[in-house]
């Protein structure tokens, strides 16, 4: 006899991954497949991956504030006389309580050449007649860049502390930075500068940040609470397009919840409505206004994935794992006791790029569709529609694990992992942290640096598509870590999108960590919740339909996909 597990409503007013916080409704709900319906192929928007190059066309806005430096910055809101570069030609100043102290961006991380937007964040020293900043960032070949900037505050929440500024860096000029030092690691100080006493410089203690060696490629869709649904971009553009959008077109429910798109990003899934009643709705993501078959009247979906090219959606609800078909909505096969064990449920299935395997998490305690309170990493064979034996990467034991998901290669599935308890469960759990697995030999490694502090529910990873040279692959996760002055703390409990990045080279040393402390993904709204990035090798659009809107400013639809404007 299958385990109940909770059901739950939809409240507007607060937050979950798969739709906002829920309560406790009922046990487990009878299977309704729903009857073959019309539809078309999973298929739209023409095939293949983003072609070319995906930074945006932004002139750099250097100028010739310091003619000593390979490129040089001058806020406009800076006096010209004296000019601000001739503020920092004097002597270290004595006081070691006056050195700013960079708090964002975090040490040793590795930045997206084409993600344009970065907010650096720093306190200066008690003396806060420190009113002009030089941001100073090194290449290992002497080239300088210099940034010279007044000190911002965040403001967001309560008023100004006089000891902490931002600065949001010139976009043209910081793509210009991290395109001229692609692949390169730079060394970064902040200087603080008092205009009645030149002679006396404070910097900081530098660190050191890297620049991948390619774009980021790919699509990304996430839950936000700021439409209570799904919202995507190009990766790389300035800002996003709602998509998922309750009580619209795109879902006609008032909650929307748990999303999967596609690995060629030509479909996706997600549960329409509360998860009490919640449905299956399939679409093109070029149509999304039209389902491919029509939405059952009764509960049958929670969490769910697609497989490459869309044409196969596994779907986990109430303790049940059903291969259904997308172009007509019928059920092909369900995962049951014959592949995972007696008692034993699968929930949060994720494809492998070559959709031959599918990664779970296993478990005989589901309190809900998308929370476990015990969890192993598994793997399910697949072949033309027939499921094998799961097989245990990493099984429960005073810790459980939960959200597999599969790297671009194949090789290694990252996964989050928490202390197993009488109160604990995967679903916003406090002491989530990152964890990777070797699909080959089981050997699982720690992401400590992406992870972050004990504490800060670092949850819910899924990797980008693609590899760039050297082997490293990029993950985005949600975490409650502090975003600086913007999230201290994180005293809201704001779910925020990260991005690491993973060296899986660097574990040939025992004990090494794989990645990197994260990237802050700029694109979000600190005061709203961001969950469960999903990524594709694309976005898809209609360059001959009214969903070509979909493509984002500086983008035109090319051969069904979005893609950035050419210089």
């Amino acid at each position: 006899m299958r385990r109940s597990i909770f059901t739950a409503a939809c409240v507007l007013s607060a937050v979950s991954a798969c739709s906002p916080l829920r309560q406790p409704l009922g046990s487990l709900m009878a299977a309704t497949m729903g009857g073959a319906g019309t539809g078309g192929a999973s298929g739209s928007g023409g095939a293949g991956v983003l072609k070319g190059d995906q930074i945006p066309s932004l002139p750099p806005e250097w100028g010739a504030c310091d003619p000593t430096v390979f490129r040089c910055y001058q806020d406009p809101r800076l006096s010209l006389s004296p000019p601000p570069s001739a503020l920092f030609g004097g002597a270290p100043d004595p006081d070691a309580a006056a050195k700013p102290q960079i708090v964002y961006p975090l040490p040793g991380a590795m930045h997206p050449i084409n993600l344009a937007d970065i907010t650096f964040q720093w306190r200066r020293g008690p003396a806060v007649a420190q009113t002009v900043f030089r941001i100073r960032l090194r290449r290992a070949n002497g080239d300088v860049f210099e940034l010279f900037v007044p000190c911002d505050h965040a403001g967001t929440r309560g008023p100004p502390v006089d000891t902490e500024c931002v600065s949001h860096l010139p976009p043209g000029a910081w793509l210009d930075v991290a395109g001229t030092a692609r692949g390169e690691t730079l060394t970064v100080d902040v200087a603080g500068a008092d205009p009645t006493r030149p002679n006396a410089i404070a910097t900081s203690d530098p660190l050191t940040l890297a620049f991948s060696p390619e774009d980021v490629r790919g699509g990304l869709y996430y839950w936000t609470s700021k439409i209570t649904g799904t919202e995507r971009l190009l990766f790389g553009a300035g800002a996003t397009q709602p998509f998922i959008v309750p009580a619209s077109p795109s879902n006609t429910a008032t909650c929307g919840g748990c999303h999967a798109v596609s690995r060629d990003g030509s479909t996706i899934a997600f549960e329409q409505g509360d998860t009490a009643v919640g449905v299956l709705r399939v679409a093109a993501t070029a149509e999304v206004n039209t389902p491919l078959f029509p939405p059952a009247a009764s509960h049958d979906c929670g969490t769910q994935a697609l497989n490459h090219d869309g044409s196969r959606v596994l779907v986990s609800y109430s303790g049940r794992l059903f291969l259904r078909d997308t172009a007509t909505g019928r059920a092909l096969f369900e995962v049951n006791e014959t592949q995972l064990g007696l008692t034993q449920h699968a929930f949060h299935p994720e494809w492998s790029p070559d959709d031959k395997s599918i990664a779970v998490t296993v478990s005989a305690q589901g309190d809900a569709d998308w929370s476990v309170r015990t969890g192993d990493i598994g793997v399910l064979p697949y072949n033309d529609g027939q499921f094998g034996p799961v097989e245990t990467l990493v099984p429960t034991g005073a810790e459980f694990n939960f959200y597999p998901t599969w790297s671009p290669d194949g090789h290694w599935i990252a996964f989050a992992t928490a202390p197993v308890g009488p109160m604990q469960t995967s679903y916003q759990q406090v002491h989530a942290r990152l964890r990777l697995v070797n699909r080959d030999t089981r050997a699982v490694s720690e992401l400590v640096a992406a992870s972050g502090a004990a504490g800060s529910t670092s949850t819910w990873p899924k990797f980008a598509p693609f590899t760039q040279p050297g082997g490293l692959m990029f993950l985005t996760f949600n975490s409650k870590m502090d975003y600086g002055f913007f999230l201290p703390s994180n005293a809201g409990g704001l779910a925020q999108l990260w991005m690491t990045v993973i060296d899986v080279s660097k574990l040939a040393q025992a004990g090494a960590d794989a990645s990197r402390p994260p990237v802050w993904l700029p694109f979000q709204d600190v005061a709203e919740h961001s969950y469960l990035g999903w990524w594709a090798e694309r976005i898809a659009c209609d360059a001959g339909g009214a969903s070509a809107s979909a493509c984002g400013d500086q983008q035109i639809c090319d051969g069904g996909a979005c893609a950035m404007v050419k210089p």
